[in-house]
């Protein structure tokens, strides 16, 4: 497939902190009995 236009690109990529602390909060920061749980279920 071929593109029509050319792809511009940001020279400065930002952060989204509020994702960043979801992320966190949600994915990395979980106790022992809720992975358990999420693996049970």
């Amino acid at each position: 497939m071929k593109l029509r236009s050319k792809l511009n690109h940001r020279g400065t990529i930002l952060k989204n902190i509020s994702a960043n602390n979801y992320v966190f909060d949600n994915v990395y920061n979980i106790s022992l009995s809720n992975k358990i749980t999420k693996l049970i279920f």
